[in-house]
This record gives C-alpha cells, structure tokens and sequence, in this order.
C-alpha cells in the first residue's frame, strides 16, 4: 500500500511540476493602478490580489497599495479577476483582459464588520457593542485549512491564543491556552461552549466544516459571566445553520500527501561510522565488543587487532552502503484525506440542516493512523409568531492506531551491522539483545520492528443532543429554556509481542503484556433565560439577561493490565491465561447550580457599559466553600463616533477607534470530584519478624 501511494504521490508531483513548467513558461503581464476611499483620498495597504475568478482565497499574484495608493501587479497566466480589499471598506473585484493595463478602484465604507454580531455568553450582540477582550474566527477561514481538526486550524488565528500539537503522530491532541496559563495545580484548559452548551475538546470533536464561527472571551471582564469556569477563558463555537428560502447539497473533499520536510544530520559514511565506533570502545577499554561486532570476531589480543584496524576498517567498510533510518522509517508518503456532505433546506418557517464528515490520516511511520467519522443535524423552527424552537444533534466516531515511536531509536539505530547483521537482517528483525550481549552500548531498538511490537488502540464514541425553546412576549421580552444531554464512550488496548522492549528486558516477569481500559460518562445541562432588549430615544441601548442554569455530570471507568502472556497469537482476544499485573476502577460524579444577570447599556452607540455577576455552587468543593459570587464590569468609549474624530482627516485612515477598560473576578473549579476528601488506598509492604 505504501508503495503504491508513493507511485501515485510522485506521478502526481510529476504532473504538476510539468503543469507549473509550462505557466512560467508563459509570458506575464503588468497591471497598474490606484485605490481610492470615497472621499477620493489614497488608501494605504490595500491588498490587490489577482485570481482565477473561482477561488478566491488562491491568490496567484498579490501585492499592497503604496502611500498614494498605487500599485503595481505583474499578472500570470490563468489570472483573470483582481480583488481588492482593506479593513473598513467592501472588498471589490473586476475581471482583467483585453489589453487593458490601469485598473483605479474607488472602494465604499462597510458597515458589515462592526455590524457582525459576536457571541459572548447566553447571547449575541454587534462587534461594535462589545467592552471585553474578545477575537473571532469565521468558519469559512477555518474550512481552508487541509487538516484534522478546528484546533489545527485555529492556530495562528486568533491573537491570545496559544495552539501547540503534543506530537506529530495522526490524531494527537492539542494543547489549548488563551493569554497563557492560569492555575500552577488545576487545569488549564479553556471552557468550550458549543450551541450554548459545554462540550469537552470541541475543537476535536466538531468537525470544521460544521463550525459557522468561532468567538473568544479572554479577559476576566468578558469571562465572568461562565464563573467558577472562566478563568482559563471561554471558546464558543456556533456550528451551521439551513437558511430560509434554500434548499443546498455541497460536496467538499481534499486529499494530501505528507512527508518528512527536514530531516537531522547524521553521519553516512559507513567507513567513518566504524572508526568512531572503534575509537570509542577504544578509549573505554572495550576492543573485544568492537571486534566482536565490526571486525569479524577477531580476538583482540591478538597481534594483527591493533596495527591493522584502520586498514581493515578502511578495505572492509570504505564502499559500503549505511542505512539511513530517518527515511526507512519516514521517507515515505502519508494520505490524509477529507470528506464533507452537507445537506440544507428551509422554507419561511422551519430550516433543516444535515451533514456528514470523514476525516482520515495516515502516519509516516508503520501501524499509526487516525480515522474520524461525525454525523451532525440541526433543526430550527418557528411554531407560531414569537415562539421558536431549536435542536442540534450530533455523534461522533473516533479510532487511533500507533503509540509513539520514539525519535531517539531512530537517530540511535545502527548505520551498518558490521560483519555481524546484513542489512536485511538489521532491518527486519529485532537486534537489541544480540547487541547487548557485547555491550549495552550498541543496544538500540529497531524502530521498525519496535513500532509493529507494540499495537495501541483508542476509541471513542460520543453523542450530543441539546434543544431549545424560546418565546417573545410583552414586546421587549424573551424566555428561553433549553437543555442538553451528551454521552461519551472510550475503550483503550494495548498489546505489546516478543520484539518489544518489556519482554527483551524482562521475559521473565513481564513477558508479553497487554491492557485494556473503557470509560463511559454522561452530563446533563438545564438552562433558563429571561432578556430584555429596549431603546429608548433612539440613543439610550440598554439590555438585561437573568439566568438559572443546573449541571450534573457523572463518569466510571476500569483498567485491566496483564502480563505474561503464554503466546502472543491471540492477543487480547483471550486473556484467560494471562497474569493480572493491575486492576483499577473510578467513579465521580459532580454538580453545579448557577444564578447569573448581566447589564449592556449604550449611549448614542458612542459610550458603552457592562456589568455582569454570577454566583456558582459546586458540589466538587467542602462544605462552607461550595459557593463563589463571580461579578465584574467593563466600559468602552467609541472615539471614532465622536464629531471631533469624524472632522479630522485621520478618520479617512483610522475609521474605528475604541478605548475599553475592565475588571472582573473568575474562578477555576477544574479539579477532581472529592479532592477535600481523605481517600483510602491499600498498599503492600514487608514486615519483620523479630523472633526469626
């Protein structure tokens, strides 16, 4: 299979080589022009970039706007629009042809950026409205991105938050933190609120096709409203929804090859390798290990070992050929591949959305492979005027093969087996303990074999529902009660055969090993909402939201490991004859009540207030100190909307300018249930006896 992949990969790589040869091979023309504001004044730094027309964000030429707002753009062929865009005015796009070579542009004020609506907890209000540090991500800039998961996609993204992948193995986690970390004991992981409701890793376990936005809270001012569960910062996730009117089936797919980009200087000189091999058992004293390997079990004694060693070193090893372990083990190419379906209809009065995503990713190196499957609907209805009713539901299906290989077997792997191993059998088979027997020095693991040794499997499975219905009454109310349920499901195994390190170091005791765990959780969350939403005098904004909301959660698990395996032909399919090295279950259960309120006010769209409490009961604390009040506030003072601002010319280049302060108190209750409590474990020990 890889070997075909590595046919297609470099057919592929062949044709698109010839394809690019014959572009630049084509004869590219120049564009000039300038870009104007409404006023007619020069706008700096606009980007102009030239497409194909279709896709937009593939650009394949592009530059930026001087300060009089000119530029120039050499143009290749297959460009047929230029698109132009800056922050603050509607992006703009003509086609270019025939013979044509100015191209002015005179772009319009937008009002849609400071019009977009952002959500910042039980709620969503314009981007211009909002006085806490928030910093959203549109859906659309995260499905552009070829890979895995949303949280692979939101790096580089959004200011304050910090991404980093565990490893670079197929499905590995990512680690979250917005504006660093927060806790020296306790988690810090942000709180992942999708659709209203808390998900754990939602940026791993929503696909990114589904995600519509992504919003940010990051200041204690913004992230109070969430409480004992703000500290480390809230992620809200919206996910799709149909629209009215439409009815739309779209198919997206993408596939890619993956390979090792750089690779780590090693030396690949057989002829020198042994030297160095043979200078370092020298300088410990230990020529015997050194003949026994690479000098064909020549006594070391003897009166030749010592005055001809270069010389047979240099006869014997001087045209040989090394093996280069970064590419048998990652020199080849690794599928990753992406499949979305998604259905929308919708008429005046109900809207419906259905979707289905595969994502699948292969390893470079042998057995390591990530495969994801989602299945996700959403239906939105209005019941009669002024009532509506929501349900989103989704499941999940998540399988990961491969354990970590370990770079150091790889860099530390032998370069030659001497005049003890072929290459054959230093690739294909187990040396560790050949090598040992001379020196513990030469002993490194195949990576290889070590990687097919050891066989680890997670699953998961995980489903969620939630649903909501709200109504309008008295003109300027809304009452909204919605709830949710999720249901997740994990079992890991494990199964490690006589090529691996436990039973090549202790057959005895340990042998052939394997493990198996399974955890299953659920939760439950109610929330309940009261707004209101009024303006008075077409100047004072001013809206309030009351909420209730319960959660309870609860989870078990068990782990079994086993050793001394008699054969490893069935693996864990039958353990009846295995040893049990260690048993362990769990059991936790956690609840929590919340009351909160929260107060926006506006004034002429140019003075901004926020003031939000929130009060949480945890049962995950003692007694006496289950309860914590969570308040904070924040203002903001649009300057841009003043007259003064507006009047000056500097308006024409800076048009949005906010001064914002906040303060705010959150807490962080991420710990494990029971943690104040004393617990009992049991544990063995030796016990002298004196009278013996």
């Amino acid at each position: 299979m890889r070997a075909s992949l590595q046919r297609f990969a470099m057919l592929v790589l062949t044709s698109l080589f010839c394809v690019a040869a014959h572009a630049v091979s084509a004869q590219n023309r120049s564009v000039t022009g300038r870009v104007t504001g409404p006023d007619g004044m020069p706008v700096v730094g606009a980007t102009v970039i030239a497409t194909d027309g279709q896709h937009k964000n593939v650009p394949l030429s592009g530059t930026t706007t001087d300060i009089d707002g000119r530029y120039s753009l050499n143009i290749p062929a297959g460009a047929t629009t230029l698109d132009v865009q800056f922050i603050g005015y509607e992006p703009q796009t003509t086609t270019i042809g025939g013979g044509r070579s100015v191209y002015d542009f005179a772009l319009k004020d937008s009002s849609v950026m400071m019009e977009e609506v952002v959500a910042i907890g039980y709620a969503k209000i314009k981007r211009k409205d909002v006085t806490g540090s928030t910093v959203s991500v549109s859906g659309q800039e995260l499905a552009g991105v070829p890979v895995m998961t949303a949280a692979q996609a939101l790096q580089g993204k959004a200011a304050g938050v910090n991404i980093i992948s565990t490893s670079g193995a197929p499905g590995a986690s990512s680690q979250v933190s917005i504006r660093g970390g927060s806790s020296i004991t306790g988690s810090t992981k942000p709180l992942y609120i999708v659709d209203g409701f808390e998900m754990g890793n939602a940026l791993e376990n929503v696909d990114i096709n589904d995600i519509e936005s992504i919003d940010v809270l990051k200041d204690a001012s913004a992230t109070a409203i969430y409480g004992s569960r703000g500290s480390n910062g809230i992620i809200l996730i919206t996910t799709k929804s149909a629209q009215k009117g439409k009815t739309q089936v779209s198919y997206n797919t993408y596939f890619s090859f993956d390979t090792l980009a750089n690779s780590i200087d090693m030396v690949s000189n057989v002829e020198d390798y042994v030297k160095y091999q043979y200078e370092l058992m020298a300088l410990n004293n230990k020529r015997p290990s050194y003949a026994a390997v690479f000098d064909d079990g020549l006594a070391a004694d003897s009166p030749e070992f010592g005055p001809g060693v270069y010389s047979r070193i240099a006869e014997r090893y001087r045209n040989a050929l090394g093996i280069n372990w970064q590419d048998e083990v990652f020199g080849g190419y690794a599928l990753t591949q992406s499949h979305n379906v998604n259905i929308m209809t919708g008429t005046d009065k109900t809207q419906v959305m259905l979707s289905y995503n595969y994502n699948g990713q292969e390893g470079l190196s042998v057995a390591q492979g990530a495969y994801k499957n989602t299945i996700r609907a959403k239906v939105q209805s209005e019941l009669w005027k002024g009532v509506r009713l929501d349900l989103n539901t989704s499941f999940n299906n998540k399988k990961v093969e491969g354990s970590g290989l370990g770079l150091r077997n790889v860099l530390m792997s032998p370069l030659h087996g001497g005049t003890m191993f072929s290459e054959d059998h230093l690739l294909h088979q187990q040396t560790l303990l050949d090598y040992r027997a001379y020196d513990d020095a030469f002993g490194a693991l195949n990576p290889i074999v070590q990687s097919l040794a050891n066989e680890s499997v997670k699953r998961s499975r995980s489903f969620n529902v939630n649903a909501g219905l709200e109504f309008d009454f008295l003109k300027y109310f809304t009452w909204r009660t919605a709830g949710s349920y999720s249901w997740s499901n994990s079992k890991n195994t494990s199964f490690s055969d006589k090529n691996s390190t436990d039973y090549l170091t202790d057959p005895e005791n340990t042998g052939i090993k394997g493990s198996i765990s399974n955890s299953e959780s659920y939760s439950y969350q109610i929330t309940n909402t009261l707004t209101y939403n009024q303006t008075f005098n077409e100047k004072h904004k001013l809206g309030i939201l009351l909420g209730q909301e319960t959660r309870y959660s609860e989870s078990e698990g068990n782990s079994l490991s086993l050793k001394k395996f008699p054969d490893p032909n069935f693996g864990l399919d039958d353990i009846s004859n295995a040893e049990v090295s260690e048993k362990k279950t769990s059991h936790s259960r956690s609840g929590m009540v919340s009351l909160f309120a929260r107060v926006n006010y506006s004034f002429d769209d140019r003075y901004l207030l926020t003031a939000t409490v929130r009060g949480d009961g945890s049962s995950k604390f003692m007694t006496g100190h289950k309860w914590g009040v969570f308040p904070a506030v924040s203002a903001a003072w649009r300057i841009s909307e003043e007259n003064f601002w507006k009047d000056h010319k500097v308006a024409d280049v800076i048009n949005g300018l906010k001064l914002r302060v906040g303060y705010g108190t959150t807490g962080n209750n991420s710990i494990d249930s029971y943690s104040y409590s004393t617990s009992l474990k049991g544990a063995s020990y030796p016990v002298l006896d004196n009278e013996n």
